[in-house]
Formats: structure tokens, C-alpha cells, sequence
């Protein structure tokens, strides 16, 4: 329970509480939610009844124990449950989806883009997905619209700034055209934040209070969770450990600084340095696919290398209990994940406090997509949406 809440607030808080535990568990009873939330058996039961009365939870089923009594009863996220629409915005492409409360995925539907995109092609491409999304019997009910970008954006206002390699596009107000044209709740963020949010909620993050996602694609990304949330400061600009400098005096950045850990091990970069050595061009997982083979296995130890050199100033810093490696960095073989995990733990400060793992992501290459959609039911889970007010 929150402290310094009025009792509407609190019921809120509570309430969201309930819903959180019950569609990122598997199944739990009355008596394992109180355990969890640390409520009485008594206001869970109230809650559960009223989220069942509203038609947002319902009973699974008996669980077969080996106890004297009553076998408990699970709960589930009601199948006429409202929904929530995810849309990431990605430099090549863009994805839409409807999911429940639970992050399963009910439709999806994506476009890709070319080199002609611009401002007004990018929100036609937009409309056009979600209208195929909303146009579906099962978006009947929509909580709200996550939106994932490149970044930086600004979270505060909704829009895409300017984005290095992103068709020029600058200003880009996604968050005022949807609430337009849905008139519905819209949320953006860097899509390594929202990245960050789903993990915390459904995927590895619920098992670590401080982690760092970082996402390695054209750009490198991060979505920082300390104390259980999302780090974000007071102008609503994320974290960009792509521009961190590890070379004060290496290449111009595309953001104008030298040495950022962009210019040296951006995806496009990586694919660039073998199609001079080798003549072929070849997608990230493609390149991760022939590691263990020259040249290629000295382009990975480089990129560990250089990885590691930012990520411990990150560790050093924020003292995290793990690292999340995502987006295209999921591609990464264990040996390497192994290996980074070895490095950051060798030259952290406090090198026998506590050891940090170095993890994928739980949902795998579906994490940014359903990252778009977790920024809507954290809203949820807060008490700020179907708080029953």
C-alpha cells in the first residue's frame, strides 16, 4: 500500500494492485494475493468481488492442493476485460497490436516503411494500422493507445523530436494526432523505456527492483527501472546510453558528439565494417548467426568490449542488479551474453558486493512491440485507469 493516499486514492492504488498481481500471475488465489499485496484477506476479497462485478476478473477454477480445507480458487483477467492497442514506431517499420491485460497478443498487423517516408506518409501508415486493428470485433473496448519511437522523444507533450536516421522527421506530434482522432488515452515514450515497463511488469524485471534494458538496433537505447520504476526525469527526455562517450576523441556521432558507443557498435555500423571486409551485407542476426568464425568473431569481441566500457559506468553509477539485453542485441549468443556478464562483473566498483547478470528479455523479439501496450496497463496497475471510481 501507498502512503500519504486519501482513502478514494487508496481503493485506487489497491484496486490496480489486484489487477497487476492477478495478470502477470499465474492463477492466483484470495489467499496468495493477500500474501503478495500484504493486505488483509479481507480487502482482498472485497476487491476480487468487485473486480469480478465489473467484469475485469474472473474465477479460473479450483486448485487441486494437498491441504485440510477448502482448496483455494484461482483467479484470471476476464475475457471481457477491455483492451489496449500497442503501436511502435520503428525506423524501418511499424507494428500495431490489440492485447489484454495479460500482454497476450489478440492481433497484429504491421507495415514497413521506405525511403520515402516522411511526416505525412508516417501518420497515413499509422492510421492505416490501426483502423485494420479497430475495425476488429475485439477492440469493442480500448483502454488506450502505447505508443514506442525512436527517441528522444518528449514524453510529456507526445512527440517524436529528431531522431538520428529517421527520414529527417522532426516534431512529430503522434501523441495530439491519435487522441484526435480515437479520443482516447495516448501515451509515448522511447520504445526502450516502454521496452523496460513490460519486462518489469510480466517478463524478467519482476524478479530485479533495478535493472537497465538496453535495446542495440540502428540506434542504442535504454530504459532504466530503479526502486521497481521507470527512471524519467522532469522534461519527460529518456535515458540514451547510445550517446554515452567512450572516446573523447573517436567519429562524429550523428548527434555531433565524438565517440558515442553508437558510432562504433550501431547495428548499421557492425554490418557496414563486415560488408568492407567480406563484400556481403548481412543483417545483425545474420552477423550473430556466423560468430565463432573470422571475421566475425573478432567484431563481436570488439563489440563486447565496447559494450562493456559504457555499461560499467552505467552499473557504476545506477548499481543495478541486472543488465537486459534487447531489441536486436537479442540475437547475441549465450557465449557473448556470458561474456559481457564476465567483464561488467570484473571492473564494477564493488566487485564482491554483488554480482550482476547480464539476461534477455522474456518476450523476446515481441518485448518492443508489447512494450507499447505495458505503458497503458501500467496505468492500470497504478489505479489511474478502470479504477472504479
Amino acid at each position: 500500500m501507498a502512503n500519504g493516499l486519501n482513502n478514494s486514492n487508496l481503493k485506487s492504488s489497491n484496486r490496480g494492485l489486484m489487477l497487476q498481481l492477478i495478470a502477470a500471475g499465474k492463477q492466483p488465489s484470495r489467499i496468495e494475493l493477500a500474501r503478495q499485496s500484504n493486505l488483509t484477506k479481507m480487502a482482498v476479497s472485497k476487491i476480487v468481488t468487485n473486480l469480478i462485478d465489473d467484469g475485469l476478473v474472473e474465477e479460473t477454477g479450483i486448485e487441486e492442493t494437498n491441504n485440510v480445507g477448502r482448496n483455494p480458487i484461482g483467479l484470471g483477467i476476464s475475457s471481457r476485460a477491455p483492451k489496449i492497442v500497442g503501436l511502435l514506431i520503428d525506423r524501418k517499420y511499424c507494428m500495431a497490436i490489440l492485447c489484454d491485460l495479460r500482454m497476450k497478443i489478440l492481433l497484429l498487423e504491421r507495415l514497413d516503411l521506405d525511403e520515402s517516408c516522411n511526416s505525412t506518409s508516417l501518420q497515413k501508415t499509422i492510421y492505416t494500422l490501426l483502423g485494420k486493428i479497430f475495425r476488429s470485433p475485439q477492440a469493442d473496448t480500448v483502454l488506450g493507445i502505447g505508443v514506442g519511437t525512436p527517441g528522444p522523444v518528449d514524453i510529456n507533450n507526445g512527440i517524436i523530436l529528431n531522431p538520428p536516421n529517421f527520414y529527417g522527421i522532426t516534431n512529430f506530434p503522434v501523441g495530439s494526432i491519435l487522441r484526435r482522432k480515437y479520443d482516447l488515452p495516448v501515451l509515448v515514450d522511447n520504445q526502450c523505456n516502454t521496452a523496460a515497463v513490460v519486462e518489469r511488469f510480466f517478463g524478467v524485471g519482476k524478479y530485479f527492483l533495478d535493472f537497465v534494458y538496453v535495446g542495440i538496433t540502428t540506434g542504442i537505447g535504454s530504459g532504466i527501472i530503479t526502486n521497481g520504476q521507470l527512471l524519467q526525469n522532469f522534461n519527460g527526455l529518456s535515458s540514451e546510453i547510445g550517446h554515452l562517450s567512450i572516446n573523447y576523441d573517436g567519429p562524429v556521432c550523428t548527434c555531433g558528439n565524438r565517440g558515442c558507443l553508437e558510432a562504433y557498435i550501431g547495428t548499421p555500423v557492425l554490418s557496414k565494417t563486415i560488408e568492407e571486409l567480406t563484400g556481403e551485407r548481412l543483417s545483425f542476426r545474420e552477423l550473430c548467426e556466423r560468430d565463432g568464425t573470422s571475421p566475425y568473431t573478432e567484431l563481436f569481441e570488439d563489440m563486447i568490449e565496447k559494450l562493456g566500457s559504457a555499461l560499467t559506468s552505467c552499473i557504476n553509477l545506477l548499481n543495478p542488479q541486472a543488465v537486459v539485453l534487447g531489441h536486436e542485441s537479442y540475437w547475441l549468443s549465450d557465449m557473448r551474453t556470458n561474456q559481457l556478464e564476465q567483464l561488467l562483473n570484473a571492473r564494477k566498483i564493488s566487485q564482491t558486493y554483488r554480482h550482476i547478470e547480464v539476461i534477455k528479455p522474456f518476450f523476446a523479439e515481441q518485448t518492443t512491440v508489447l512494450g507499447c501496450a505495458s505503458s497503458i496497463a501500467a496505468l492500470v496497475f497504478s489505479g489511474q485507469l478502470l479504477s472504479g471510481k
